[in-house]
């Protein structure tokens, strides 16, 4: 397996033990009362919050879906499949003890996921990005700042310098406040 093919196998699938509801339904969540999802989104969240607290990679989103439980974790230098296979193990052994019943998969956010955490816009700064606004327009250009309210991005204009015909493509650093954007990637295009 060569090392790009590593990199996007950092996904750890685990299945616990299907169990049976009443009279053979299935239930998405089983505990010894139904759980929600949020209530099953909680217990992981606080799982992985004891886990990485003296650890240097952090939670980046949990999602939950029907009887998925979908956990995305990284770390500032990267993570890696044994990393990943062990907080899966942990998480699998902890909802199996609460009696949920649910489809677990622990990974790294791929270079195609939205940038959502402060901690991955500071890994990513000087990548090429992407911009969705709310306007629906795109903006491509070099991720520079991110602080919380807004995100800064040096894009290439186009400008007609004073007394000229002819405009000309100029670098501009841009900041986008992040009550205006839908979504960050990175992007490949150069």
């Amino acid at each position: 397996m060569g090392e790009y093919e590593a990199m996007n196998l950092f996904l750890v699938s685990s299945r616990l033990e299907e169990k049976r509801f009443g009279g053979g339904s299935s239930a998405p969540f089983l505990h010894r009362e139904m759980l929600t999802e949020s209530e099953v989104k909680a217990l992981v969240e606080t799982w992985l919050a004891g886990y990485t607290a003296d650890a240097d990679f952090f939670v980046e989103r949990v999602e939950v879906a029907g009887d998925a439980v979908r956990v995305y974790i990284d770390r500032d230098a990267g993570i890696g499949l044994e990393e990943c296979a062990a907080v899966s193990r942990g998480l699998s052994a902890m909802l199996e003890s609460e009696g949920v019943d649910a489809e677990l998969e622990v990974s790294s956010p791929g270079l195609s996921e939205p940038i959502e955490h402060p901690r991955i816009f500071r890994k990513r700064l000087g990548s090429g990005v992407e911009l969705l606004l709310t306007n629906r327009q795109k903006v491509r250009g070099v991720l520079q700042g991110y602080d919380g309210q807004q995100v800064e991005v040096l894009v290439m204009v186009k400008e007609r310098p004073e007394g000229k015909k002819r405009s000309r493509l100029v670098e501009r650093l841009e900041a986008y406040p992040l009550e205006e954007i839908r979504s960050v990637r990175v992007s490949f295009d150069k």
